[in-house]
């Protein structure tokens, strides 16, 4: 078995089985989001606002055509910080175009 394979199983049963728990991936998206805040230098943004005036912002830094860096802002709680960092995950080092396509991965 390859040793890389064996850490990845062991963090994976290390975590909580429930996304409700500290350690959880899922729970650190929500709470505890990587992305959190307005990346170094962003070259561009956006903003959507729902009908009760809760809002996403995303700032990405773009280099050479790629995103190297990506954030957000958000008035939303647990489920809408989760979707921010997700997205912002899921496209670092992709280029525009890929990170207009880029769905989160579950």
């Amino acid at each position: 078995m390859n040793p890389a394979e064996s850490s990845s199983r062991k963090d994976r049963q290390d975590a909580p089985a429930t996304p409700w728990l500290p350690g959880h991936p899922l729970w650190e998206a929500a709470f505890d989001p990587p992305h959190l805040g307005i990346p170094a230098n962003p070259t561009a943004s956006a903003r959507v606002v729902d009908h009760q005036g809760g809002f996403i912002e995303i700032f990405v830094s773009v280099a050479k055509g790629r995103i190297v860096d990506a954030g957000f802002l958000t008035s939303l709680p647990g489920p809408g910080m989760a979707a921010a960092s997700l997205w912002c995950a899921a496209v670092l080092g992709a280029s525009l175009a890929e990170a207009v396509k880029a769905p989160p991965k579950p």
